[in-house]
């Protein structure tokens, strides 16, 4: 009897850490990076929408927008903002299309995510570009 629970817990706890790790595989970050100044920006991730007509400004320091990230975890995309954080449910699977709109001219990018959980938004050179990395970015 106690082997079988052994056994049993061992089962459970090998599916719940596979069952979490398929999940992790699909979050995915979005920063605002250089080049952003007082710039209108909407974001929409497969035709959700997480920021919708902000007024942009890039960091000096950084080169980043720190007062805006995007994330999606569990099935959730999550935008945090001064004014709050606003959650909306977002069915991915391992491609995403993100629409951003700056001052009215519109960008598309069609990302796998294979290539990068983690992905860079920089508004230089009138155009809007979008990378993708497979490790954290560090500003600094």
């Amino acid at each position: 009897m106690k082997r079988t629970i052994q056994i049993f817990l061992a089962l459970l706890l090998a599916v719940s850490c596979s069952s979490s790790r398929v999940t992790k595989d699909k979050d995915f970050y979005i920063v605002f990076g250089s080049c952003f100044k007082e710039d209108t920006i909407s974001l929409s991730v497969n035709n959700v929408i997480a920021v919708d007509k902000s007024i942009l400004n890039s960091d000096f320091s950084t080169g980043t927008v720190l007062n805006v990230s995007v994330e999606y975890r569990s099935g959730q995309l999550i935008t945090r903002m001064d004014k709050g954080q606003k959650t909306a449910v977002l069915q991915i699977d391992n491609e995403i299309q993100l629409s951003i709109i700056k001052n009215g001219q519109e960008y598309n990018s069609a990302l796998n995510l294979s290539k990068g959980r983690y992905i860079l938004i920089e508004g230089c050179e009138s155009t809007v570009k979008t990378k993708q990395f497979k490790k954290k970015m560090i500003f600094e």
